[in-house]
């Protein structure tokens, strides 16, 4: 595997859930503070600016750190209940796999396909 496909690998297992983009912004900041510098604001973007040699053009790359996600809402036995952290269309949940991250680390997840009753 090269270097692109290496770290293309790495930044689409990374965990980076609305609220929870920590992990994705030390990738950002290990792979771009070489080039640019590093900062982020308040909301926890961030921002790496690299200086050119012109005043003029300016390009900005803009895009999303973080990715759609589930909050644990509650847990029945051995099944848990969760709420989406943006959209998602559920359907489409039936055999993804999910890993559950906890302050005790992450807890491997398998999904049932719910059947209606036929009466």
């Amino acid at each position: 595997m090269d270097r692109i496909e290496s770290l293309m690998k790495e930044f689409t297992e990374a965990t980076g859930v609305p609220g929870f983009e920590g992990e994705i912004f030390s990738l950002l900041e290990r792979n771009l503070a070489p080039v640019a510098v590093i900062e982020k604001d308040r909301l926890g973007s961030c921002i790496a600016r690299l200086k050119g040699r012109a005043d003029r053009p300016r390009i900005m790359l803009a895009a999303h750190m973080d990715e759609v996600g589930f909050m644990v809402s509650h847990f029945s036995g051995s099944f848990v209940r969760f709420n989406p952290l943006g959209g998602w269309w559920y359907p489409r949940m039936i055999g993804l796999p999910v890993k559950i991250r906890t302050a005790k680390g992450e807890v491997e997840g398998v999904k049932r396909q719910l059947v209606k009753d036929p009466t």
